[in-house]
């Protein structure tokens, strides 16, 4: 039996919806140019200095669906938590980015690595190295709902020391790269209690895979119809 990786880094989400009057290609392309620069010019000068700093920066990319709450998410990884901001970022715009980006909140999480082998991120040749494109794999992102009386932060504590080992094995038997669990650590303030994450190689195998996951848990939560599951072709590299 493999057993999973034990979480030493915080890692902050940020759901990212764009606002009424944008387009979802002028959010990613503000994103991509306008945005994510900043945000790993930001991340450097903090290391420089020796504060908290991201040792990790990816923006997964949802695909297009007229009935999707999200156009994506932001991930960033941290030794240690980045302080709660008062007012969601964007309130008052600082770029284009968040000129067409909905104000957005930090999600703070604690990420368990099942299994990564994924293909390491190259850095662009003829332009700045960073950010860049990741296309080769295939990503879907499973958000845990809130609290019910079926489900809660116990529940998914429990399951993932107990369970989780034979779960990741039996995914990544099916093609998966990646697979990783974070939890959230403030679930009073938090959107949802965790988020699953798997990374495929080919677009089928997710379909094949979760027909039947080899988990009564997580078989429930995929057929639950308050979790949310969003479909990624494209992710974004800030920091690779």
């Amino acid at each position: 039996m493999m057993s999973h990786q034990a979480a030493v880094n915080t890692k902050m989400l940020f759901l990212i919806r764009r606002r009424e009057h944008a387009t979802r290609d002028a959010l990613i392309a503000h994103w991509y140019k306008n945005h994510m620069p900043a945000v790993i010019a930001a991340q450097s000068s903090a290391k420089s200095r020796g504060f908290n700093h991201a040792t990790r920066y990816w923006a997964t990319l949802f695909q297009d669906d007229p009935k999707s709450r999200w156009d994506g998410v932001a991930q960033l990884w941290f030794e240690s938590p980045m302080p709660y901001p008062q007012l969601p970022f964007g309130t008052q715009p600082s770029d284009s980015f968040q000129e067409h980006a909905a104000p957005y909140n930090a999600w703070e999480t604690s990420e368990t690595v099942l299994f990564d082998h994924l293909p390491a991120a190259e850095g662009l040749t003829l332009n700045e190295a960073y950010p860049t494109t990741r296309t080769r794999v295939h990503r879907t992102t499973v958000l845990i709902p809130s609290e019910t009386e079926r489900l809660d932060l116990n529940a998914l504590s429990e399951w993932l020391e107990q369970n989780a080992s034979h779960f990741g094995s039996r995914a990544q038997g099916s093609g998966c790269l990646r697979c990783a669990v974070s939890l959230s650590t403030e679930i009073d303030r938090d959107p949802y209690l965790g988020v699953i994450e798997f990374y495929f190689a080919a677009p089928d195998d997710w379909q094949n895979y979760s027909a039947d996951v080899g988990d009564a848990f997580i078989q429930s939560l995929l057929l639950a119809e308050e979790t949310e599951i969003y479909f990624s072709d494209t992710e974004l590299i800030g920091i690779p």
